[in-house]
């Protein structure tokens, strides 16, 4: 009959080895199982911030865009007040306005203003009515004598910083000049690429843009182009600046974003209109930030909005929290493992301990299977008293004796 596994030379190395081995085992189970949780969580946590990200784009795309819209309606209204009326005097304007109240209903917009075109021949006498109308230091610049005019004869509040574009000729400005006839030849809101406002001119990076909307002579034809070009009697003048803008909306974006706008297909920063560099460096620190363009049709121009997240903005979307999985797999494994290692060990010392006690008796003692009574094991003592060598006992059974 074989010996047991225990009495092998290798079941004894084996059993020196088990804390070791079973220690392993449990670290390698444990590490694994936070190394597979922690990636799922990874996984989840990047699907909802992509997620959310996204949404928040979209949002922001939406707030922006319809700001815009509600100025072209506040524009539209202005021209219906001027087709409803057959004059309409200048304090008969400022009144209209001043009801708007755009400081407070319209944050973004500098003010509302009414641009005229002048031919060379009527130039004196549009500067003479013009300046009856309590306008006394009114003309037209910058000076000079040009085919057509396009001068600034209103616009509201009448601040002193407003007061300085009265009298500015919009055809001298190729970007308004552009936006001014567009707007003519289509009959719908143009606005024009990005300029300094004439109010801004000793300022540096203010950019802004104007918004035009052309008032026609009442029943003329508004057919074909050549029509409206001739029926033309005035364009509604709104000017924006774009930080302006922006604060307006601060309340409504979502601060961790990080926004810049550009005047068509970023380039460079000649198409840079904004950029919400008011967030702190820390925030917009990192090489792994999510990124997505928007596009928006804004009064016949493309307005591209590049929006990127920041870790203020992931920190608050994220629910998995896969480094906290990853310390807190890490340290329960650790644990286990040392838990595993004093729980082997401590069977070791007991198995040695018994052997030991075993070997060392000097009493014979003997160790017989219940089955076929062989013997499983005996001590030195018993070897002697009985004759036999431990191989040879081991294969013998009780009745053999």
């Amino acid at each position: 009959m074989t010996r047991g596994f225990n009495q092998t030379t290798l079941g004894t190395r084996i059993r020196r080895w088990t804390p070791q081995l079973l220690t392993s085992l449990m670290l390698l189970a444990g590490l694994g199982t936070t190394a597979f949780s922690w990636r799922h969580a990874s996984q989840a946590d990047s699907d909802n911030i992509r997620t959310a990200f996204e949404l928040s784009a979209n949002q922001i795309t939406h707030i922006i865009d319809n700001r815009v819209n509600t100025y072209k309606v506040v524009m539209k209204g202005v021209k219906g007040f001027f087709d409803g009326s057959d004059d309409v005097t200048l304090e008969e304007f400022r009144d209209y306005v001043s009801a708007l109240q755009i400081q407070n209903n319209l944050p973004g917009i500098q003010a509302v203003g009414l641009a005229i075109p002048v031919a060379h021949a009527d130039k004196s006498r549009h500067i003479a009515k013009i300046r009856q109308q309590n306008i006394p230091n009114y003309q037209i610049k910058p000076d000079g004598d040009r085919e057509k005019y396009a001068p600034i004869i209103r616009l509201e509040p009448s601040t002193a910083e407003n007061r300085k574009a009265l009298g500015f000729d919009i055809y001298t400005e190729h970007a308004a000049r552009e936006a001014l006839q567009r707007s003519r030849d289509t009959g719908e809101v143009i606005i024009t690429s990005r300029i300094v406002l004439i109010q801004d001119a000793d300022k540096t990076d203010s950019y802004a843009f104007v918004m035009y909307l052309p008032i026609y002579n009442k029943k003329e034809s508004l057919e074909s182009i050549r029509d409206r070009q001739s029926a033309i009697s005035a364009w509604v003048d709104v000017p924006f600046r774009i930080n302006d803008l922006m604060a307006g909306l601060h309340e409504e974006l979502n601060p961790n974003i990080e926004l810049e706008i550009h005047d068509g297909e970023p380039q460079s920063n000649q198409t840079l209109m904004y950029h919400s560099n008011e967030l702190a460096t820390d925030r917009l620190s990192g090489d792994s930030r999510l990124e997505t363009r928007r596009q928006i049709n804004i009064a016949g121009r493309q307005w591209t909005l590049v929006m990127r997240s920041t870790p203020a903005f992931e920190a608050g979307v994220s629910q998995h929290h896969p480094a906290f999985i990853a310390k807190t797999g890490i340290t329960v494994t650790l644990l286990l493992g040392m838990l595993t290692w004093q729980l082997a060990k401590g069977r070791t010392s007991a198995q040695q301990r018994y052997r030991q006690l075993f070997d060392q008796s000097g009493d014979g003692l003997l160790l017989i299977r219940q089955t076929d009574h062989g013997f499983i094991d005996a001590n030195p003592s018993a070897l002697r008293l009985l004759g036999y060598r431990h191989e040879e006992l081991l294969d013998l059974q009780l009745q053999d004796i």
